[in-house]
């Protein structure tokens, strides 16, 4: 799980990673033979039986910040690693988010674009209707502005509730992740899947220790 690849400072510099680490833990990635996958991918694994490649992993990126075309597109395509990017409707098109036009880039390159809501905000506190704004009409805000289909959904703050999780399932969403801390694996449930945040204080080594420690506990080929 990422957030914004570039420098950041105060309360929130964790959320930003050096776009040069990032380069480097994408190249370890590479050199260590591992394939990313999107989650529609990983749903299909699971549901269908399709095959995967070698060590599968999912990179996820957060509220579509402008970073994530700016500065790791290239790193990406470098590798012939895709992402899964999730967007809240209201940050598309404005000065620190994703275009239309780079959406479109990302998506022809074969990355996945995933609901994060109409207004990013904590889902597990509202009511029946603004769940349903925040779900099901974020979902086609997404869908008809973007041309694409939307299959994931991202908690933001990675918060939720039986209510929030039975209204993510009834907009159509077939796969869900949260910010709880581990591997993803299917005994979690589709809608409440886990994660692994990198923080910019991880760096290389960081990121390293943090495959090291799941990794032999993956279920995954």
């Amino acid at each position: 799980m990422y957030h914004v690849i570039g420098d950041g400072s105060g309360s929130l510099q964790e959320l930003y990673v050096n776009p040069a680490i990032f380069a480097s833990q994408m190249e370890y990635l590479h050199k260590n033979g591992y394939h990313t996958i999107t989650l529609k991918e990983l749903y299909d694994h699971w549901q269908d039986g399709e095959p995967l490649p070698p060590r599968p992993i999912v990179l996820t990126f957060d509220d579509g910040y402008r970073s994530d075309y700016e500065q790791a597109f290239p790193i990406l395509q470098e590798y012939g690693f895709r992402a899964v990017h999730f967007l809240y409707v209201k940050k598309v098109g404005q000065p620190n988010g994703l275009t239309p036009q780079e959406i479109a880039e990302l998506i022809a390159a074969g990355h996945e674009i995933g609901n994060h809501t109409y207004n990013h905000v904590e889902i597990h506190t509202l009511d029946q209707q603004r769940l349903l704004q925040e779900t099901q009409e974020a979902k086609t805000a997404l869908e008809e502005r973007l041309d694409t289909d939307i299959v994931s959904f991202c908690y933001p703050v990675g918060r939720h509730s039986p209510e929030a999780v039975r209204a993510v399932v009834e907009s159509g969403h077939k796969i869900a992740v949260t910010t709880d801390y581990g591997y993803a694996s299917l005994e979690q449930g589709l809608m409440t899947l886990k994660r692994i945040r990198i923080n910019r204080s991880d760096g290389l080594q960081g990121f390293v220790q943090k495959l090291r420690q799941y990794e032999a506990a993956s279920p995954l080929p």
